[in-house]
């Protein structure tokens, strides 16, 4: 039921909005579906323009490898709905999933980390062949 969003650049405007509902069902497809975290999926961090060399020093210590993410057909980093950049992290398999993200969110200029932890109540998982599997916490 943990995952990693912020594919879109909006994963502090999702963690707003999904703290803040009553119920969270996620829709995936099979495909997203991993053993662990970070197996295939860099990690996105929201950060601050100024911190971003901090950060990605801050981060290596923790044993990441950060990308500044490039805008799509402009020149440019990636700017989130909020004015910030994103890097994306590679951790490889992540073992401990909310510990890292509490790591991260320590470090100075980070906004939020795209590991979202005990937020989804529901996922629904599309099927290959066209069936939906239901995933909850019991």
């Amino acid at each position: 039921m943990n995952m990693i969003k912020g594919g879109g650049a909006a994963l502090a405007r999702e963690k707003i909005i999904d703290s803040n509902s009553k119920k969270v069902a996620i829709i995936i497809s099979d495909n997203k579906l991993v053993e662990k975290l970070g197996v295939g999926r860099a990690v996105p961090v929201e950060v601050l323009p100024f911190g971003v060399s901090s950060v990605i020093s801050r981060i290596s210590r923790l044993g990441g490898r950060s990308t500044l993410r490039e805008g799509q057909g402009k020149l440019g980093p990636t700017i989130t709905d909020n004015g910030n950049m994103i890097i994306d992290v590679e951790f490889g398999p992540i073992e401990d999933p909310e510990s890292l993200e509490e790591k991260i969110k320590g470090i100075p200029g980070v906004i939020e980390v795209g590991i979202f932890t005990g937020i989804a109540d529901l996922v629904y998982v599309g099927k290959k062949d066209g069936s939906i599997e239901v995933l909850d916490h019991v």
